[in-house]
């Protein structure tokens, strides 16, 4: 095995070992996800114009991470739940916030992405394991690298 090789291959298995921490409701216990995990869930392949240049990223559908945690997506999403967002996390520090209605696809139908993999390779240490993806965004603003954490939260109501 070349150093090229084994240098990649290290670096996909300490991307394989981190979590994605999903918070789907507040009376939901959080939900603890891996690249494995990731990997059996419907995949998405999306291509995005970024820096100018096509690029394909494939990965879960944010609601699809969503609706495994419990977040009240569908009929659920109406009444007190409207005013719900999702609040998400980069390992840097990076934040980002979508309103839960941009994720249900009843209301909206984006396909914003949890991207694990770009032109068919991992993604770089820099970028992953995990990067949230908004195609429909005109900047990458909410373009959330090294996603380690989705909550969604719920205002109370007055």
């Amino acid at each position: 095995m070349g150093y090229k090789a084994l240098v990649l291959f290290a670096i996909a298995a300490l991307c394989s070992a981190q979590e994605l921490t999903v918070t789907g409701a507040p009376e939901h216990a959080a939900v603890k996800l891996t690249a494995a995990d990731l990997s059996r869930m419907p995949r998405t392949m999306i291509t995005v114009t970024e820096r100018g240049k096509p690029r394909k990223y494939e990965g879960v559908l944010l609601r699809d991470i969503l609706a495994t945690a419990g977040a009240p997506l569908g009929d659920k999403l109406k009444g007190q739940n409207m005013p719900a967002f999702v609040y998400l996390t980069g390992h840097d520090g990076y934040h980002a916030v979508l309103a839960l209605a941009e994720v249900e696809p009843a209301i909206q139908d984006n396909e914003i992405l949890v991207a694990d993999t770009s032109g068919g390779e991992p993604l770089s240490a820099e970028q992953g394991p995990f990067r949230l993806i908004v195609p429909e965004d005109q900047r990458t603003s909410r373009w959330v690298r090294m996603l380690e954490k989705i909550e969604v939260k719920i205002p109370d109501a007055h």
